[in-house]
């Protein structure tokens, strides 16, 4: 009697340990399959980049990377998640070139009116200097927003009609989600900051990777 008894603490604790080892099984494999898919979308951003000749790539590239992460974590083979980044890289290809364009246009603008700084003094200085760097910080926080306001509210229709209307959704969105703006901002920082550190990271990490991160946060804590 005694020996049935003690044998059956342990049984319990070879069937606890069995257990924790099946359920750490099941977290590395989840962990592997996180990171291959991310490497997955990270490769075809590239390929979608390098297709549109890097400057009109890179825009699409980025929506449609923001669209497929948004997908089921267990939704999809590599050719699946590459058939549907085709397929959002080819419809949101002038719509994303279009935002890029007003971006640069604002950025061209801005580079174009600090030529006259050094010409300004006094208040006129003051009132320029601060105008440039409020047009950069909106232009900033609508970039950021583009790709999580995408996701939750969808692309616009029409390239150039919606774009004003695209344009505030964004901005609108990174302010209301500022602190997921900031964590995106701060993770394009450091992934700028580790890639020419270690220019071989580029092989694993991309605008991707943020877009991976902003859909996860957004996903985890919704507004």
């Amino acid at each position: 009697m005694s020996a049935l008894g003690s044998a059956r603490p342990v049984a319990a604790a070879r069937v606890a340990q069995a257990s924790s080892a099946v359920t750490f099984t099941s977290a590395l494999v989840r962990i592997c399959s996180a990171l291959y898919r991310l490497w997955v979308l990270h490769l075809l951003w590239v390929a979608g980049t390098l297709a549109g000749g890097i400057v009109l790539g890179v825009g699409p590239s980025t929506a449609a990377a923001y669209l497929v992460a948004a997908r089921e974590p267990g939704e999809g083979s590599a050719r699946q998640l590459a058939r549907a980044f085709a397929i959002a890289y080819r419809r949101g290809f002038a719509r994303a070139n279009a935002f890029i364009l007003a971006f640069v246009a604002v950025v061209a603008i801005v580079t174009a009116a600090s030529a006259l700084l050094p010409h300004l003094t006094g208040v006129m200085a003051i009132v320029t200097r601060g105008a440039l760097l409020g047009a950069l910080v909106l232009a900033a926080v609508a970039a950021l927003g583009a790709g999580p306001a995408v996701v939750r509210f969808g692309a616009p229709q029409r390239a150039l009609a919606d774009l004003p209307r695209a344009l505030r959704t964004a901005f609108l969105y990174g302010v209301a989600r500022l602190p997921l703006t900031f964590v995106c901002a701060l993770a394009l920082a450091a992934m700028a900051l580790a890639l020419l550190q270690i220019p071989g990271l580029a092989l694993a990490l991309g605008p991707a990777t943020v877009a991976a991160l902003a859909v996860r946060l957004e996903t985890t804590h919704p507004r």
